[in-house]
């Protein structure tokens, strides 16, 4: 890394590697601990998907297909799914080619074999996907993945880059000017070149650690937020439908949301709302005892009461 390239380090966060990353651990067929509330809730509606093609498009192995990542700094869904379904053919070819290392499944050839009718295809299937399996929970995933960038945010405030990455990953470390990745399957070196680094935080790549980008592109180096197993535990683990019925949908998704401390500001751009909005919206759940409200600096932080957890878990429950 040279001196530009540390003046570059970001963080940013990626609704493509979270539909990514848990399908690869469903079709895996090892759904690890944190995750069981949640394959539990979405496992019978994965039926419905084409798993054959999804499997095609991601074999088990060490190397994913870059392509499926599209542009970076996409932030939307459906952005970066458009960015599938535009996908120049070479590119997906020579992907999924180094993907299934050269020996490609059947349904993979089919893929192969008009690779511009199967981005598409690959497209539709990653949204029915994230339909079913990351969309009802997103609100609260990017709050986990926000407050994870804050944190790392306060770490590079508080002790320089180094203190940044000493907890970031056991696989990652620093020596001298160099960035150490700890993945023997691969021999890898890189000059970055000025390009700079952007970290990932991820609900769903615990306990691994995943490198994207293509030599031309800055790498994106993907971890496990903090405190994964807090965004599944408990109650609150499955749709809004039912508590939705009674509060209205928005405000049965503060409440899910709520779980943990949040200010209004991370609300809304969870729930792609204005602040004012979710401050409304807030303000009714205080008066009925579902929310307490509290300053800490210039924010201003919101967690649900023990009367609102117990709504939750009676909704869940019927």
């Amino acid at each position: 890394m040279t001196v530009t390239d540390v003046a570059r380090l970001q963080f940013g966060y990626s609704p493509m590697v979270e539909a990514v990353e848990s399908l690869r651990m469903v079709l895996s067929g090892t759904i690890r601990a944190p995750y069981v509330g949640w394959f539990t809730e979405i496992g019978p509606r994965l039926r419905r998907l084409d798993l054959d093609l999804l499997r095609a498009l991601l074999p088990e192995g060490p190397v994913v297909a870059d392509f499926l990542f599209g542009e970076r700094g996409r932030m939307t869904f459906d952005e970066q799914v458009r960015d599938i379904a535009d996908c120049e053919p070479d590119r997906l070819c020579a992907d999924l080619r180094d993907a299934w290392r050269g020996r490609p499944s059947a349904r993979a050839r089919e893929l192969l074999a008009d690779p511009v009718a199967g981005a598409h295809r690959i497209a539709d299937e990653l949204h029915r996907y994230w339909a079913v399996a990351i969309e009802p929970f997103w609100a609260r995933i990017q709050l986990a993945l926000r407050a994870d960038v804050a944190y790392r945010a306060n770490r590079v405030a508080a002790g320089g880059i180094d203190a940044m990455l000493s907890d970031l990953h056991p696989e990652l470390s620093v020596a001298a000017a160099t960035l150490l990745i700890d993945k023997p399957q691969h021999r890898i070196d890189r000059a970055l070149g000025g390009t700079g680094v952007r970290f990932v935080p991820s609900a769903f790549v615990w306990p691994g650690l995943t490198v994207s980008g293509r030599p031309e592109q800055r790498p994106d180096i993907t971890y496990g937020c903090r405190g994964v197993g807090t965004i599944w535990d408990g109650p609150e683990i499955g749709h809004a439908e039912r508590l939705g019925a009674l509060l209205g949908r928005t405000r049965a998704t503060i409440l899910l949301a709520l779980g943990r401390p949040s200010c209004t500001g991370d609300l809304a751009v969870a729930l792609g709302q204005s602040a004012p909005a979710v401050s409304t919206h807030v303000g009714v759940l205080r008066r009925a005892g579902m929310v307490t409200s509290w300053r800490s600096g210039r924010r201003m932080m919101h967690q649900r009461t023990a009367l609102a957890t117990e709504m939750v878990a009676a909704g869940n429950a019927s």
